[in-house]
Protein backbone atom coordinates (compact mmCIF):
# COMPACT_ATOMS: atom_id res chain seq x y z
CA UNK A 1 0.00 0.00 0.00
CA UNK A 2 1.12 3.78 -0.70
CA UNK A 3 -0.46 6.45 1.33
CA UNK A 4 -1.83 9.73 -1.05
CA UNK A 5 -3.21 13.09 1.12
CA UNK A 6 -7.05 11.86 0.58
CA UNK A 7 -6.99 8.16 -0.19
CA UNK A 8 -4.94 5.32 0.48
CA UNK A 9 -4.41 3.29 -2.56
CA UNK A 10 -4.75 -0.64 -2.22
CA UNK A 11 -3.02 -2.73 -4.83
CA UNK A 12 -3.90 -5.71 -3.73
CA UNK A 13 -5.89 -8.17 -3.57
CA UNK A 14 -7.91 -5.98 -5.80
CA UNK A 15 -6.47 -2.62 -6.33
CA UNK A 16 -8.90 0.20 -5.27
CA UNK A 17 -8.83 2.58 -2.28
CA UNK A 18 -9.44 3.13 1.67
CA UNK A 19 -10.86 6.93 1.85
CA UNK A 20 -9.97 8.56 4.91
CA UNK A 21 -12.37 9.20 8.29
CA UNK A 22 -12.49 12.92 7.76
CA UNK A 23 -14.05 12.49 4.01
CA UNK A 24 -16.26 9.20 5.05
CA UNK A 25 -18.23 10.71 8.44
CA UNK A 26 -19.52 14.23 8.91
CA UNK A 27 -18.51 13.73 12.71
CA UNK A 28 -15.94 10.92 12.86
CA UNK A 29 -15.10 9.64 16.29
CA UNK A 30 -12.09 7.84 17.47
CA UNK A 31 -13.85 4.17 17.06
CA UNK A 32 -15.04 5.04 13.67
CA UNK A 33 -14.27 2.01 11.18
CA UNK A 34 -12.33 2.35 8.60
CA UNK A 35 -13.51 1.34 5.74
CA UNK A 36 -17.23 1.56 6.82
CA UNK A 37 -19.90 -0.72 7.25
CA UNK A 38 -21.79 -0.60 3.81
CA UNK A 39 -25.07 -2.60 3.44
CA UNK A 40 -28.20 -2.35 1.26
CA UNK A 41 -30.19 -0.36 3.90
CA UNK A 42 -26.77 1.96 4.67
CA UNK A 43 -27.44 2.68 0.67
CA UNK A 44 -31.07 2.72 0.13
CA UNK A 45 -32.06 4.55 3.82
CA UNK A 46 -29.27 6.41 4.84
CA UNK A 47 -28.94 7.92 8.45
CA UNK A 48 -28.88 11.32 7.88
CA UNK A 49 -25.66 13.21 8.48
CA UNK A 50 -24.00 10.34 9.20
CA UNK A 51 -22.00 10.04 5.89
CA UNK A 52 -21.03 13.03 4.11
CA UNK A 53 -22.37 14.16 1.02
CA UNK A 54 -19.85 13.26 -1.08
CA UNK A 55 -19.15 9.46 0.00
CA UNK A 56 -22.58 9.34 0.42
CA UNK A 57 -23.30 9.92 -3.29
CA UNK A 58 -20.26 7.52 -4.41
CA UNK A 59 -21.68 4.59 -2.37
CA UNK A 60 -25.13 4.96 -3.56
CA UNK A 61 -23.41 4.81 -7.37
CA UNK A 62 -22.25 1.67 -6.85
CA UNK A 63 -24.60 -0.77 -8.10
CA UNK A 64 -21.93 -3.90 -8.09
CA UNK A 65 -19.50 -4.95 -4.90
CA UNK A 66 -16.65 -7.69 -5.19
CA UNK A 67 -15.01 -9.26 -2.88
CA UNK A 68 -11.65 -8.88 -1.88
CA UNK A 69 -11.33 -10.71 0.98
CA UNK A 70 -12.35 -13.99 1.96
CA UNK A 71 -13.61 -14.21 5.84
CA UNK A 72 -11.05 -15.48 8.62
CA UNK A 73 -12.02 -19.60 9.36
CA UNK A 74 -12.67 -20.61 13.09
CA UNK A 75 -9.57 -21.25 14.56
CA UNK A 76 -9.34 -25.07 14.65
CA UNK A 77 -8.72 -25.54 18.36
CA UNK A 78 -12.26 -24.33 18.86
CA UNK A 79 -14.14 -25.02 15.69
CA UNK A 80 -15.77 -28.50 16.90
CA UNK A 81 -16.97 -26.29 20.38
CA UNK A 82 -18.14 -23.15 18.10
CA UNK A 83 -19.98 -25.79 15.36
CA UNK A 84 -21.81 -27.55 18.81
CA UNK A 85 -23.27 -24.49 19.96
CA UNK A 86 -20.62 -24.64 23.25
CA UNK A 87 -18.84 -21.49 22.37
CA UNK A 88 -19.74 -18.47 20.61
CA UNK A 89 -17.96 -17.71 17.51
CA UNK A 90 -15.18 -14.57 18.25
CA UNK A 91 -15.78 -12.86 14.90
CA UNK A 92 -19.98 -12.62 14.51
CA UNK A 93 -20.52 -13.32 18.27
CA UNK A 94 -23.22 -16.04 17.30
CA UNK A 95 -25.25 -13.64 14.84
CA UNK A 96 -24.25 -16.16 11.77
CA UNK A 97 -23.05 -12.61 9.66
CA UNK A 98 -19.14 -11.16 9.74
CA UNK A 99 -17.98 -8.75 6.88
CA UNK A 100 -15.21 -8.65 4.67
CA UNK A 101 -14.12 -6.01 2.61
CA UNK A 102 -15.13 -5.34 -0.60
CA UNK A 103 -14.31 -3.16 -3.57
CA UNK A 104 -17.08 -1.28 -6.27
CA UNK A 105 -16.42 -2.11 -9.72
CA UNK A 106 -17.83 1.01 -10.86
CA UNK A 107 -16.28 3.25 -8.28
CA UNK A 108 -12.96 0.78 -6.87
CA UNK A 109 -13.69 1.90 -3.02
CA UNK A 110 -12.95 -0.50 -0.40
CA UNK A 111 -15.62 -1.10 2.41
CA UNK A 112 -17.24 -3.60 4.72
CA UNK A 113 -19.99 -5.74 3.80
CA UNK A 114 -21.98 -8.37 5.26
CA UNK A 115 -21.24 -12.58 4.06
CA UNK A 116 -22.42 -15.42 6.06
CA UNK A 117 -19.59 -16.12 8.75
CA UNK A 118 -17.69 -19.01 8.50
CA UNK A 119 -18.92 -20.19 11.88
CA UNK A 120 -21.77 -21.35 9.68
CA UNK A 121 -20.18 -23.90 8.06
CA UNK A 122 -18.89 -25.14 11.29
CA UNK A 123 -22.53 -25.20 12.53
CA UNK A 124 -23.93 -27.09 10.00
CA UNK A 125 -21.45 -29.63 9.32
CA UNK A 126 -21.20 -30.29 13.14
CA UNK A 127 -24.99 -30.20 13.49
CA UNK A 128 -24.77 -33.44 10.87
CA UNK A 129 -21.83 -34.90 12.39
CA UNK A 130 -23.12 -35.16 15.90
CA UNK A 131 -25.64 -37.37 14.53
CA UNK A 132 -23.25 -40.28 13.89
CA UNK A 133 -22.42 -43.19 16.15
CA UNK A 134 -19.94 -42.07 19.04
CA UNK A 135 -17.41 -44.62 18.04
CA UNK A 136 -17.11 -42.80 14.80
CA UNK A 137 -17.40 -39.67 15.45
CA UNK A 138 -13.17 -39.42 15.29
CA UNK A 139 -13.21 -40.74 11.25
CA UNK A 140 -11.37 -37.83 9.85
CA UNK A 141 -10.47 -39.13 6.01
CA UNK A 142 -7.01 -36.32 6.98
CA UNK A 143 -5.89 -37.65 10.17
CA UNK A 144 -7.24 -42.18 9.89
CA UNK A 145 -3.85 -43.95 10.34
CA UNK A 146 -3.39 -48.27 10.68
CA UNK A 147 -4.87 -49.68 13.98
CA UNK A 148 -2.78 -52.48 15.42
CA UNK A 149 -6.10 -53.88 16.84
CA UNK A 150 -8.02 -54.56 14.52
CA UNK A 151 -8.36 -57.99 12.61
CA UNK A 152 -6.21 -57.06 9.26
CA UNK A 153 -2.91 -56.24 9.09
CA UNK A 154 -1.77 -52.59 9.15
CA UNK A 155 0.10 -52.82 5.84
CA UNK A 156 -3.31 -53.43 4.35
CA UNK A 157 -5.02 -51.03 6.35
CA UNK A 158 -2.41 -48.08 4.66
CA UNK A 159 -2.83 -49.51 1.27
CA UNK A 160 -6.89 -49.53 1.51
CA UNK A 161 -6.24 -45.75 3.27
CA UNK A 162 -4.08 -44.20 0.81
CA UNK A 163 -6.49 -45.75 -2.03
CA UNK A 164 -9.13 -43.96 -0.39
CA UNK A 165 -7.42 -40.31 -0.14
CA UNK A 166 -6.02 -40.89 -3.69
CA UNK A 167 -9.72 -41.18 -4.70
CA UNK A 168 -11.70 -39.47 -2.13
CA UNK A 169 -15.36 -38.46 -4.12
CA UNK A 170 -15.51 -41.67 -5.49
CA UNK A 171 -18.48 -44.35 -4.63
CA UNK A 172 -17.02 -47.53 -2.59
CA UNK A 173 -17.89 -50.66 -2.00
CA UNK A 174 -15.87 -51.93 1.47
CA UNK A 175 -16.38 -55.33 2.24
CA UNK A 176 -14.16 -57.21 5.18
CA UNK A 177 -15.37 -58.95 8.46
CA UNK A 178 -16.46 -57.93 11.51
CA UNK A 179 -13.75 -55.31 13.22
CA UNK A 180 -11.72 -55.03 10.37
CA UNK A 181 -12.45 -50.98 10.16
CA UNK A 182 -14.91 -51.07 7.26
CA UNK A 183 -17.39 -48.83 8.76
CA UNK A 184 -14.72 -46.34 10.32
CA UNK A 185 -13.44 -45.85 6.85
CA UNK A 186 -17.00 -45.51 5.29
CA UNK A 187 -17.35 -42.72 7.81
CA UNK A 188 -14.19 -41.11 7.11
CA UNK A 189 -15.15 -40.47 3.56
CA UNK A 190 -18.76 -39.01 4.58
CA UNK A 191 -16.78 -36.75 7.41
CA UNK A 192 -15.34 -35.14 3.90
CA UNK A 193 -18.47 -35.48 1.71
CA UNK A 194 -20.55 -33.77 4.74
CA UNK A 195 -17.52 -30.79 5.34
CA UNK A 196 -17.92 -30.17 1.34
CA UNK A 197 -21.79 -29.79 1.93
CA UNK A 198 -22.10 -27.56 4.53
CA UNK A 199 -19.10 -25.21 2.71
CA UNK A 200 -21.52 -25.42 -0.31
CA UNK A 201 -24.73 -24.79 1.49
CA UNK A 202 -23.49 -21.67 3.09
CA UNK A 203 -22.03 -20.24 -0.15
CA UNK A 204 -25.43 -20.92 -1.96
CA UNK A 205 -27.38 -19.33 1.12
CA UNK A 206 -29.42 -22.67 1.37
CA UNK A 207 -30.42 -25.69 3.36
CA UNK A 208 -31.28 -28.34 0.81
CA UNK A 209 -29.96 -31.89 2.77
CA UNK A 210 -28.33 -33.87 0.16
CA UNK A 211 -26.04 -36.43 2.15
CA UNK A 212 -27.71 -39.80 3.91
CA UNK A 213 -26.30 -42.49 6.54
CA UNK A 214 -28.99 -45.52 6.40
CA UNK A 215 -28.59 -48.74 7.77
CA UNK A 216 -29.89 -50.42 5.06
CA UNK A 217 -32.33 -53.55 7.33
CA UNK A 218 -34.17 -50.72 8.96
CA UNK A 219 -34.28 -48.60 5.90
CA UNK A 220 -35.52 -51.44 3.81
CA UNK A 221 -38.35 -52.19 6.86
CA UNK A 222 -39.77 -48.27 7.08
CA UNK A 223 -39.82 -48.16 3.18
CA UNK A 224 -41.68 -51.21 3.02
CA UNK A 225 -44.46 -50.36 5.98
CA UNK A 226 -44.60 -47.32 4.17
CA UNK A 227 -45.66 -48.71 0.98
CA UNK A 228 -47.87 -51.17 2.33
CA UNK A 229 -49.94 -48.86 5.13
CA UNK A 230 -49.43 -44.97 3.33
CA UNK A 231 -53.25 -45.62 2.06
CA UNK A 232 -54.20 -45.33 6.01
CA UNK A 233 -55.14 -42.23 8.55
CA UNK A 234 -52.45 -42.70 10.66
CA UNK A 235 -50.31 -44.66 8.54
CA UNK A 236 -46.55 -44.27 8.69
CA UNK A 237 -43.92 -40.96 7.33
CA UNK A 238 -43.02 -40.91 4.27
CA UNK A 239 -39.00 -41.98 4.10
CA UNK A 240 -37.19 -38.83 3.85
CA UNK A 241 -34.69 -40.73 1.03
CA UNK A 242 -36.50 -41.53 -1.88
CA UNK A 243 -35.42 -41.78 -5.22
CA UNK A 244 -37.49 -38.38 -6.46
CA UNK A 245 -35.97 -36.92 -3.13
CA UNK A 246 -32.18 -37.79 -5.25
CA UNK A 247 -33.73 -36.42 -8.46
CA UNK A 248 -34.81 -32.83 -6.93
CA UNK A 249 -31.34 -32.22 -5.33
CA UNK A 250 -29.95 -33.67 -8.35
CA UNK A 251 -32.13 -31.01 -10.26
CA UNK A 252 -30.54 -28.16 -8.09
CA UNK A 253 -26.88 -29.20 -8.99
CA UNK A 254 -26.28 -30.55 -5.69
CA UNK A 255 -24.12 -33.63 -5.26
CA UNK A 256 -25.64 -36.57 -3.63
CA UNK A 257 -23.93 -38.84 -1.30
CA UNK A 258 -25.24 -41.83 -0.09
CA UNK A 259 -23.76 -44.47 2.83
CA UNK A 260 -25.11 -47.57 2.69
CA UNK A 261 -24.25 -49.31 6.10
CA UNK A 262 -24.67 -52.92 7.12
CA UNK A 263 -25.79 -53.59 3.17
CA UNK A 264 -26.15 -57.15 3.47
CA UNK A 265 -28.08 -57.56 6.61
CA UNK A 266 -31.26 -57.84 5.42
CA UNK A 267 -33.63 -60.84 4.70
CA UNK A 268 -33.70 -60.45 0.60
CA UNK A 269 -36.99 -60.72 -1.13
CA UNK A 270 -37.90 -59.00 -4.97
CA UNK A 271 -39.67 -56.03 -3.35
CA UNK A 272 -36.60 -55.01 -0.47
CA UNK A 273 -33.76 -56.01 -3.76
CA UNK A 274 -35.94 -53.11 -6.29
CA UNK A 275 -36.11 -50.85 -3.35
CA UNK A 276 -32.42 -50.91 -2.72
CA UNK A 277 -31.68 -50.79 -6.58
CA UNK A 278 -34.03 -48.02 -7.00
CA UNK A 279 -32.19 -45.77 -4.73
CA UNK A 280 -28.81 -47.12 -5.13
CA UNK A 281 -29.45 -46.39 -9.13
CA UNK A 282 -31.39 -42.83 -7.99
CA UNK A 283 -27.66 -41.73 -6.54
CA UNK A 284 -25.29 -43.36 -9.62
CA UNK A 285 -27.39 -41.78 -12.38
CA UNK A 286 -27.14 -38.18 -11.36
CA UNK A 287 -23.52 -39.02 -10.53
CA UNK A 288 -23.67 -39.20 -6.89
CA UNK A 289 -21.40 -40.79 -4.39
CA UNK A 290 -22.49 -44.29 -3.08
CA UNK A 291 -20.26 -45.49 0.10
CA UNK A 292 -21.71 -49.09 1.22
CA UNK A 293 -20.37 -51.10 3.68
CA UNK A 294 -20.78 -54.96 4.00
CA UNK A 295 -19.19 -57.97 5.79
CA UNK A 296 -20.15 -60.66 2.70
CA UNK A 297 -17.94 -60.95 -0.60
CA UNK A 298 -19.46 -59.88 -3.94
CA UNK A 299 -19.27 -63.73 -4.60
CA UNK A 300 -21.66 -64.16 -1.34
CA UNK A 301 -23.67 -60.91 -2.25
CA UNK A 302 -24.47 -62.84 -5.65
CA UNK A 303 -25.28 -65.79 -4.35
CA UNK A 304 -27.35 -64.56 -1.45
CA UNK A 305 -29.75 -62.12 -3.83
CA UNK A 306 -29.42 -63.89 -7.11
CA UNK A 307 -27.20 -62.60 -10.33
CA UNK A 308 -29.25 -60.47 -11.34
CA UNK A 309 -29.86 -58.28 -8.74
CA UNK A 310 -26.73 -58.46 -7.04
CA UNK A 311 -25.45 -57.38 -10.59
CA UNK A 312 -27.36 -54.44 -10.91
CA UNK A 313 -26.74 -53.00 -7.88
CA UNK A 314 -23.11 -53.96 -6.92
CA UNK A 315 -22.20 -52.22 -10.51
CA UNK A 316 -23.36 -48.94 -9.31
CA UNK A 317 -20.30 -48.97 -6.62
CA UNK A 318 -17.68 -50.83 -8.33
CA UNK A 319 -17.87 -50.43 -11.84
CA UNK A 320 -16.85 -47.62 -14.65
CA UNK A 321 -15.02 -44.27 -13.49
CA UNK A 322 -15.42 -43.01 -9.87
CA UNK A 323 -16.39 -46.31 -8.44
CA UNK A 324 -13.67 -48.82 -6.20
CA UNK A 325 -14.24 -51.89 -4.30
CA UNK A 326 -11.71 -52.18 -1.31
CA UNK A 327 -11.73 -55.93 0.12
CA UNK A 328 -9.59 -55.76 1.91
CA UNK A 329 -9.78 -57.32 4.90
CA UNK A 330 -10.08 -61.10 3.19
CA UNK A 331 -7.72 -62.85 2.10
Amino acid sequence: MSNSPAMQHVLGPIEGYIWPKAMIYTDPQPDSEVPPYVDYHTTRFPIPDYFTPQYLAEITRETSWVRALQPKPVPANIEEAVGRGTMPCPYCGGSGTASCFHVGVNTKMYVRRPVPCTCRVSKLFWGFWQQVPERFQAADLDTITPCGDLKVSTERQAAAIQRLKDRPEDSDLLIGQPDSGKTFLGYSLLRRAARNWAQDQVLRGTMDRSIWVVQVPKYLRDLNEWHTRRSEEYGPARPDLMPETVDRRAAKGLRVVLMTDEMDKFRPTDARLENLEEITDAVYRHKGQLIATCNDTRAELYSTWGEKMAGSILRRFSEGEGAQVIEYART
